[in-house]
């Protein structure tokens, strides 16, 4: 009865704890995401780390166009000062020694300054911050539309690798339905030891096939996951099955210099090089202010006392000054004209490398458009090969199964029909992505979900 006495405080306790702790790890536990590419889009475009960190980029610029403006404001600034005169100055005048001043000095000094002109320093520097912010809305823009792109090739991908999976299944089925039916005609007398074997040896080449289709699955959703900022323990239930998306219609087929046009006033890379040659450029004009005289005006409110001690209330004296400063450097060794030079030549740079830009963006597109050219023939070879493959592998077993086919015609056949339905589904992969591609070579990936 002690005993029970003394252990049940500590049984309640734990019962308790674990009651308050079960909601907290319940949390934890992995979920099941339902998901359909159009949320792919979406879940990418909001979730992406990278993308999120690249927005976090153009919200520190945003700030720094701000603090640029904030030049044009007036400064109010204050200082005190408490001065401990060690040896005060003593004057000899008519015959005495007159000490001049106290201990101790105090002042309080209110400053307002504003300038006035700068030679257009602060205003270019607005310039240049304000270019600079839009081109980085541009790579902000850029990028999700390249985070877009790779998280639907990611998830088409998965969609893949499940139908790749369930074709392997569907192989490993048939070989061992074949290599049973091989055994049964081998016991009765039917089939040949031979066939036995070849039977025997297709059933098994199958087995890896499909043992690297389903680690490809696995490989597949983890690749997404991490596009998608989705835990790695989660679980991912795709939606959709592997089918022909007519994604961007009203693009894809137009002619390529049209597209090529698109592509220079719709992609986001380009358009940022743009802000980017027009950030240089005020930059050489800011390094040419520097030539300029300046002028600043501010305004001085001084208190001023003189005490014995340093508590002591002193009378204190008020003083007032406004004052124009005006200043011009006029030689500095020639670092002013080096470093015009200096921002002249990151002006050049960025132009070359908006044109290489250009450049690049015109191969890009021819480049899309070839590949998508290539995967709609490649596609209609694929699903008509698909279809005789079909078409054989089931006349093959009719006839083997009616004593008319060798069984080697049987196993071709089935190896056939595998391999056909394989190219078929990668064909259909390639096409739904160089549709993809396309459209954002031109700069029309944002037409899908928009």
């Amino acid at each position: 009865m002690k005993l029970y006495t003394r252990r049940a405080p500590r049984a309640l306790l734990a019962a308790f704890a674990l009651a308050i702790a079960t909601p907290a790890f319940a949390q934890d536990d992995p979920r099941v995401v339902e998901i359909r590419w159009e949320e792919v889009v979406e879940k990418s475009i909001d979730d992406n780390l990278a993308l999120r960190a690249k927005r976090l980029d153009y919200e520190s610029q945003d700030l720094e166009e701000w603090k640029s403006l904030s030049t044009f404001l007036p400064t109010l600034s204050y200082q005190g000062a408490w001065t401990n005169n060690q040896e005060i100055p003593k004057f000899f005048i008519a015959g005495q020694v007159i000490e001049v001043g106290s201990p101790w000095t105090i002042q309080h000094n209110l400053v307002a300054s504003l300038p006035l002109f700068t030679g257009g320093a602060r205003w270019f520097n607005y310039e240049i911050q304000s270019d600079l912010r839009k081109s980085m809305a541009e790579e902000v823009r850029d990028m999700e539309s390249e985070t877009a792109l790779n998280a639907l090739k990611a998830y088409f991908g998965v969609v893949l690798a499940q139908e790749m999976e369930e074709t392997m299944a569907e192989a490993v089925e048939v070989a061992e339905a074949n290599l049973e039916q091989v055994r049964t005609k081998r016991n009765v007398g039917t089939a040949t030891e031979l066939d036995l074997q070849r039977a025997k040896a297709q059933y098994f080449a199958q087995l890896p096939q499909y043992e690297s289709a389903k680690n490809g699955v696995k490989k597949a959703r983890q690749q997404l996951k991490v596009v998608l900022n989705i835990p790695l323990e989660d679980s991912l239930a795709i939606m959709d099955t592997l089918a022909i998306k007519s994604f961007g219609a009203e693009y894809v087929d137009l002619p390529l210099e049209e597209l090529k046009s698109i592509a220079r006033e719709s992609r986001p890379d380009l358009r940022a090089g743009e802000y980017q040659v027009k950030a240089a450029e005020g930059g050489e004009t800011a390094a040419l202010s520097r030539f300029s005289p300046t002028a600043a005006l501010s305004y001085t409110v001084s208190h001023q006392t003189q005490a014995e001690e340093l508590d002591e209330d002193g009378t204190y004296f008020r003083t007032k000054a406004l004052a124009l400063s005006v200043s011009w450097s006029l030689f500095e060794g020639g670092g002013r004209y080096l470093d015009w030079e200096k921002a002249a030549i990151r002006t050049r740079q960025a132009e070359l490398y908006r044109k290489l830009a250009d450049d690049q963006a015109a191969l890009e597109v021819e480049n899309a458009r070839l590949d998508y050219l290539e995967s709609v023939v490649n596609l209609e070879s694929l699903e008509a090969a698909s279809a005789q493959a079909e078409e054989a592998s089931r006349l093959a077993n009719l006839l083997y199964g009616e004593g008319m086919s060798a069984q080697l015609d049987v196993l071709n056949a089935q190896l056939a029909k595998t391999q056909s339905r394989a190219a078929y589904l990668e064909g259909v992969y390639r096409y739904n992505v160089s549709r993809l591609t396309l459209l954002d070579a031109v700069g029309k990936l944002n037409a899908i979900w928009e």
